[in-house]
């Protein structure tokens, strides 16, 4: 995270793959052209920002050649109240901003039974980026430990995250899976016979069901053709 044009040098000769720009330099013409004109990707944080305000910064990045943008929503109190994460402001930024990958910053109480849970809500919205603290030890009380998870904590996240990424699925419509296939078989319902029909007899209402069936067979909506013929 640089705050200044002096740590966004060292970042760049230290070769950082990645920067992150809090929403204090959001409209801060120096750190933004030095960051934007280093070729480094980068994060930039919204928090507290207005849409004119988040707008300016990337045109400002974009006139000094920045690629690899991010937008990030939080906000940093450190740690942040669960009626104040306001995540479905993800959508916002991703439709006011289209085509600029936008993230998550959360900054949940460490200790909180949430803090390894809230970015699922988040997850759902389908965040390019998700930022979380971490810290050795909250006892120590170091920069930012009120929103930080402890290592064996962290590792719980990440897990959840994964599972949660696993169960969102595909966006897009996609082919029927196995399991769609299986839960298909066993649910979908098909016109049944509910009485003997013998030869010549004429097949209505009262002479079907709509039934599951262990081999689907015709459909209900499909009940026009077979209605009024005779067997």
């Amino acid at each position: 995270c640089t705050y200044d044009q002096t740590s966004v040098e060292w970042a760049v000769k230290l070769g950082a793959e990645g920067i992150k720009l809090n929403s204090a330099d959001l409209s801060n013409p120096d750190v933004i052209t030095a960051v934007s004109e280093s070729g480094i990707p980068f994060t930039l944080g919204t928090g507290a920002s207005t849409m004119g305000e988040i707008r300016k910064g990337l045109e400002m990045a974009s006139d000094c050649g920045a690629k690899d943008i991010v937008l990030m929503h939080g906000v940093q109190n450190f740690p942040t109240e669960i009626t104040d994460l306001n995540i479905g402001r993800l959508s916002i930024l991703q439709n006011e901003f289209s085509g600029i990958p936008v993230g998550y910053a959360d900054h949940t109480a460490g200790n909180s039974s949430m803090a390894s849970m809230i970015d699922l809500v988040a997850l759902g919205f389908g965040p390019a980026v998700l930022e979380k603290h971490i810290t050795l030890n909250r006892a120590n009380k170091g920069i930012d430990y009120q929103a930080a998870l402890e290592p064996h904590e962290l590792v719980d996240y990440v897990k959840r995250i994964r599972l949660g990424f696993e169960a969102l699925g595909s966006f897009e419509i996609q082919p029927f899976t196995e399991s769609d296939l299986k839960y298909r078989k066993f649910q979908k319902k098909s016109i049944v016979a509910a009485v003997d029909i013998k030869k010549g007899e004429l097949i209505d209402i009262d002479s079907i069901k709509f039934l599951r069936n262990s081999d689907p067979g015709l459909p209900p909506t499909e009940l026009a053709q077979i209605s009024g013929s005779v067997a």
